[in-house]
């Protein structure tokens, strides 16, 4: 019985042993987001305030690593996309003008655009897979600077020249972490 009683506190022990090394491990591979690493990323960014007000104040992003801030950047930037187009969608309908029907075609385009690379990007992220994210997510970023370019000048210009402007500083936050994970620029 001892024998039985002193083989099973042995088992317990190398298990407790070799889960404590585990996570240990796993922790030393996780990349936090501190408050100095928001600040150090967003001193890159294009737009610092952007970034220091997205990345501080965006539910579940102060609490994340960099790879949970990563995808919900991405989450966040999809969702912007798919209001953009619904917004560049309502002023088509409303317009006669053919110049203005034209450029708010090629931003139906661009913002459709930007949805599925976005999409893409957050799976390439998830798959660690930084190379094609940073692709896709500057695929996104061209595609709202499009946009942004084609409505210049035009009436309703402001409402989604702001939209074209959020989202390329948001996309821009997103290709600082997927460099950061990466190691693209350390």
């Amino acid at each position: 019985m001892a024998l039985f009683n002193y083989s099973l506190f042995s088992l317990v022990s190398v298990l407790l042993i070799i889960f404590c090394a585990f996570r240990l491990s796993a922790a030393s591979f996780r990349v936090e987001l501190a408050p100095s690493q928001v600040a150090a990323l967003c001193k890159e960014s294009i737009n610092h305030t952007f970034c220091l007000d997205f990345l501080n104040s965006t539910a579940g992003i102060p609490a994340a690593d960099l790879l949970g801030a990563g995808k919900i950047t991405l989450k966040v930037g999809r969702d912007k996309a798919l209001d953009a187009r619904k917004c560049v969608k309502a002023l088509l309908a409303q317009t006669t003008d053919p110049k203005l029907k034209e450029s708010y075609k090629t931003c139906m385009e661009n913002y459709g655009d930007a949805t599925d690379a976005i999409s893409a990007a957050k799976a390439s992220l998830v798959a660690k897979d930084y190379a094609t994210a940073n692709i896709k997510i500057s695929a996104a970023q061209t595609d709202a600077d499009t946009c942004d370019d084609e409505v210049k000048g035009l009436p309703a210009a402001a409402e989604l020249g702001e939209r074209n402007r959020y989202l390329f500083n948001l996309l821009n936050i997103g290709l600082l972490i997927t460099n950061k994970l990466g190691g693209f620029h350390e």
